[in-house]
């Protein structure tokens, strides 16, 4: 239900910016350059690949609808020291179906905004070692607010940092080799905070 709440919102969003003068709106691209979300599990020697990609819908310069898809997988494994045969791994990844909905202030060539960010989370986690193997499969969404400055070199280029804080919520149910394991549904809760760093073109 939420996958097609989303997908009905983008629409709608497309809808609204095809239905405004087409001079007063303009069509970009972005991506993502840096996550700190992501970047500060570089201290736990994790792996990560972490892309983003949005489609920011800027109208009036008043409003800007950012409808966006991104992509998580990370790596984890321990290994023992003393038996190379003992190990544990964990691998994490999400598929993230976002929209984005702000309000912009200029101060040239500053821009500023606000506003909320939504995504749909599809969800995997794989756990292994060298006995059992466990896998939990699900989805859900996130939202929050948002808060952000660019800084536009010229009509076609900005480079901007973001701020979310957002409420995360996924339901994975659990498969497992083991033989005493349950396919048991899990829910998660948690509260998050992401610092971006993104690099947009209008065209």
């Amino acid at each position: 239900m939420k996958k097609y709440t989303l997908i009905f919102l983008f629409l709608l969003s497309l809808s609204a910016a095809r239905g405004q003068d087409s001079s007063s709106v303009k069509f970009g691209l972005g991506f993502t350059l840096v996550d700190f979300r992501d970047m500060a599990n570089t201290f736990f020697s994790y792996h990560y690949f972490s892309p983003n990609f949005s489609i920011p819908i800027v109208i009036k310069n008043m409003v800007r609808i950012e409808p966006s898809i991104g992509y998580f997988n990370r790596n984890i494994e321990f290994k023992s020291q003393e038996n190379e045969n003992d190990f544990y791994k964990v691998s994490d990844s999400n598929t993230h179906l976002g929209l984005g909905l702000f309000f912009l202030k200029q101060y040239a060539p500053l821009q500023v905004y606000w506003g909320s960010y939504f995504s749909y989370i599809i969800s995997t986690e794989k756990q292994n070692d060298k006995d059992d193997r466990d896998t939990e499969e699900g989805d859900g969404y996130s939202i929050g607010p948002a808060f952000g400055m660019e800084y536009l070199f010229n009509k076609h280029f900005s480079l901007g940092g973001e701020i979310r804080a957002q409420y995360l919520k996924l339901v994975r149910e659990e498969d497992s080799t083991r033989e005493t394991a349950d396919k048991d549904k899990i829910t998660y809760h948690s509260f998050v905070t992401r610092a971006l760093i993104t690099l947009r073109f209008y065209f």
